[in-house]
C-alpha cells in the first residue's frame, strides 16, 4: 500500500492544458490587438501615417508576434514557454507539499484508494489468516501501526489515522469480496445467500450443502441476513467492509488493522449471542461511508 503521485505526469498534463488555453485564446487576442493598433495607438505598429493607406503593415511578415497561432512558430513557442512556467510553478508547489507529507508520515502514509491493489491478493491473505490457528493478517501498513502505537498523538495524526484506517478497511473489503466472489460466486462483486453459504462451508470444511446440519444452516442464514444490512438479498462490498472492521475490533475494540482467526471466530459467534449485532454493523457502515 503505497502513496503514488506522479509529479512528472501531473506537470505535463498542466502544461498541455496551459498550452491549449494560451495558444487558443489569450495570445491570439493579444496579436489581434497589436494588428489593429489597439495596443500601441498611433505608433508605427498601429493605424497612422506609417502606411499610405492608413492601416497597419503586414505584421505577419514584419513582426514575429503576428500570425495565425497554429502557423507562427514564435507564437507557439511563447505559449509553450508560458504554459511550461505556469505548470512548473504548480508542479513545484505540489512537490513541496508531498515532500513535507513524506517527511512527516513516510512514503507509504496515508494510502489512497486509487493507489492500492484491490484485486484478490489481500482477500487471499485474509482467508488464509482466518483459516489458520493463531492466524493473523494486517490490513494496514507498518507505518500506520507505528503511528497507531504512538502515545500523545496530535489531532492531525489522529485524523490521518482515521482516514488511513477507513481506506484500508474498504480496500480489504473489496479485495475480500473479489476473492470470495471469484472462488465461490459468479464474479458480480456481490454475494448471494447461496454463494455466501458455499464460502462458509469451505470455512467449516464441509464439502456439500447436504452435509450441513440444521443448526449450521440456521447459523449461516442468520449470519447472512445480518450482514445484508439493506436487506436486498445480497451482501455488497461495503457491507463486507463493515464486517471486516467488526472482525478487527470485536475482541479489543481497537482499530489496529489486525484480522485474526480468533477475531473471525468471535465475530461469527456474536451473530447468535449479540442481539445488537446488526445495529453495530450499520453504525460501522455509516462511519465508513458517510463522507
Amino acid at each position: 500500500m503505497t502513496l503514488k503521485f506522479n509529479l512528472e505526469i501531473f506537470g505535463k498534463c498542466l502544461q498541455g492544458l496551459g498550452q491549449g488555453l494560451m495558444q487558443g485564446g489569450i495570445l491570439m487576442n493579444t496579436t489581434r490587438m497589436i494588428h489593429r493598433g489597439g495596443m500601441y495607438g498611433g505608433s508605427i505598429w498601429g493605424c497612422g501615417t506609417f502606411m499610405p493607406w492608413g492601416c497597419t503593415p503586414p505584421l505577419n511578415i514584419w513582426h514575429p508576434m503576428y500570425a495565425d497561432n497554429t502557423t507562427n512558430p514564435y507564437l507557439i513557442q511563447q505559449g509553450n514557454d508560458f504554459a511550461t512556467a505556469q505548470a512548473k510553478q504548480i508542479f513545484d508547489q505540489a512537490y513541496e507539499y508531498y515532500k513535507k507529507q513524506e517527511q512527516q508520515f513516510g512514503p507509504q502514509f496515508p494510502p489512497t484508494e486509487t493507489d492500492i491493489n484491490t484485486a484478490t491478493q489481500i482477500g487471499k491473505e485474509i482467508n488464509s489468516a482466518i483459516n489458520k490457528e493463531n492466524g493473523q493478517y494486517s490490513i494496514t501498513t507498518s507505518l500506520y501501526s507505528s503511528l497507531f502505537q504512538k502515545e500523545n498523538k496530535t489531532d492531525s495524526e489522529k485524523e490521518h489515522l482515521n482516514s488511513a484506517y477507513k481506506v484500508s478497511v474498504k480496500t480489504a473489503g473489496e479485495s475480500y469480496m473479489n476473492y470470495i466472489d471469484t472462488e465461490h460466486g459468479n464474479a458480480d462483486r456481490s454475494l448471494s445467500k447461496d454463494e455466501f453459504t458455499d464460502y462458509m462451508m469451505s470455512y467449516f470444511c464441509i464439502e456439500s450443502a447436504e452435509q450441513l446440519s440444521p443448526d449450521q444452516k440456521e447459523l449461516l442464514s442468520e449470519i447472512f441476513n445480518k450482514l445484508n444490512l439493506n436487506d436486498d438479498g445480497k451482501i455488497s462490498i461495503d457491507e463486507l467492509s463493515a464486517f471486516i472492521q467488526y472482525v478487527d475490533t470485536v475482541e479489543d475494540d481497537k482499530k489496529d488493522g489486525k484480522i485474526t482467526a480468533s477475531g473471525f471466530d468471535a465475530a461469527l459467534r456474536s451473530f447468535t449471542t449479540d442481539e445488537n449485532i446488526k445495529p453495530k454493523l450499520q453504525s460501522i457502515h455509516v462511519d465508513l461511508y458517510s463522507e
